[in-house]
């Protein structure tokens, strides 16, 4: 399909074993004679070591063992990177120190990112805390933001809409794309920046979020829990890359992975889904999979456009909608004083909500009718557009109609 092109661009695994420090030779030991792999509690001890700015744990508790749970540390340690929030500083290597003759794991070395360590190799806290601090304020902001009176599900739409609207994938920089640094403060991340970012969102208004992956597709998203009922979200299925070009679309926010069941996924091209949860269908049909634009928020009220009308809802998942306007069309944002503006065969308008009348505001006549009107953004009072011809890209600033 039109995203497939991403999967050869999203999350790779993290950590890699960049050596064994053996305390002497390791001999066979049989997995029947060796105490079960506590690898819970391993998980805990090496996030709260991260947590703590240690350079190594001690795990000779868990009994791990190097031949017979060396698969599952692994795995342990993927997920703890990708999965832990507040982790964007781990680095990308680990180490094991093994005992003789049991071959027993006794300790974790573990790494930090460079960009977060003083000379002497040791993790810079003031750095990292300072970094942390950033990010925690960015969530108390977005949150607060959000309008009151919204049920679970409208404010899981909410940080779904908001973070594609302000988040253009990339995985050119390892140092901060893969987590919730890049995409809440740099605003650029691939699926597992985006993940943990709408993870943190979530947990913040008390919404139960986990992760889901899939290492054939080398791509994570998020399972989200409302009214006892788990449901995925692919937040970076949803933030689709131009085709021709390869970079974000401002102004297209899909709708097609919010709230999904694992067998919807599985018909829409997933595979390999590595997922304990079971997830509920209930919404797998719902009309917001073919809305293409955010929803916002006003008066107490939804507005949003199909490929027909501007239209309203009181509530997003229940209720019926209310047509304001019989114009149709596409990356529908939201501008000031109340107006909107979309593209309509290649054309711009804006939708006034407080007359719901609609008026042209552009149209590129002679001068670019070898270009297509593919990208709208509003801020700081201008309304830009991105026209495309080919994999060339033209941003203009559109004057008139404000």
């Amino acid at each position: 399909g039109r995203l497939m092109s991403r999967l050869s661009k999203t999350v790779r695994q993290m950590f890699v074993i960049c050596g064994l420090l053996f305390l002497g030779g390791i001999s066979s030991v049989r997995a029947s004679a060796a105490p079960k792999a506590n690898i819970a509690g391993a998980k805990r001890a090496v996030i709260l070591a991260f947590q703590n700015y240690e350079r190594q744990v001690d795990v000779s508790k868990y009994h791990l063992y190097n031949k017979r749970d060396n698969k599952a540390v692994s795995n342990m340690m993927t997920e703890i990177a990708t999965q832990t929030s507040y982790l964007f500083y781990s680095g990308q290597e680990y180490t094991k120190v093994v005992s003789s003759p049991d071959g027993q794991v006794r300790q974790m070395k573990l790494s930090y990112m460079k960009i977060f360590r003083k000379a002497d190799g040791a993790p810079d806290r003031t750095k990292i805390q300072k970094v942390r601090r950033k990010i925690r304020a960015k969530v108390d902001r977005i949150v607060a933001k959000a309008p009151s009176g919204m049920t679970k599900l409208e404010k899981a739409l909410y940080f779904h809409d908001y973070l594609i609207r302000n988040t253009a994938y990339s995985d050119q920089n390892t140092t901060y794309c893969t987590s919730e640094w890049g995409v809440l403060l740099k605003g650029k991340g691939n699926c597992q920046g985006y993940a943990k970012a709408y993870a943190l969102l979530l947990q913040k208004v008390h919404i139960p979020v986990k992760f889901a992956n899939s290492y054939s597709m080398m791509h994570m998203w998020n399972v989200v829990r409302l009214q006892g009922k788990w449901y995925h979200v692919d937040l970076t299925w949803d933030d689709p890359l131009n085709p021709n070009t390869h970079k974000d679309q401002p102004g297209l926010v899909l709708h097609e992975n919010f709230l999904c069941s694992a067998s919807y996924l599985k018909k829409k091209g997933y595979r390999g889904i590595r997922c304990k949860l079971t997830t509920s269908s209930k919404y797998d049909h719902k009309y917001w999979k073919r809305v293409n634009s955010a929803f916002y928020y006003q008066k107490g009220r939804f507005i949003y456009q199909t490929d027909r009308a501007v239209r309203q809802r009181k509530r997003i998942a229940g209720g019926a909608a209310r047509t304001l306007a019989r114009a149709g069309g596409s990356l529908f944002v939201k501008g000031s004083k109340g107006r909107f503006y979309f593209i309509n065969f290649n054309r711009i308008y804006y939708y006034n909500g407080r007359t719901h009348q609609v008026k042209l505001v552009w149209e590129g006549g002679k001068k670019y009718a070898s270009y297509q009107a593919a990208q709208l953004s509003f801020a700081n009072g201008r309304l830009k557009v991105g026209l495309l011809r080919g994999k060339i890209c033209k941003i203009i600033t559109v004057a008139g109609g404000f």
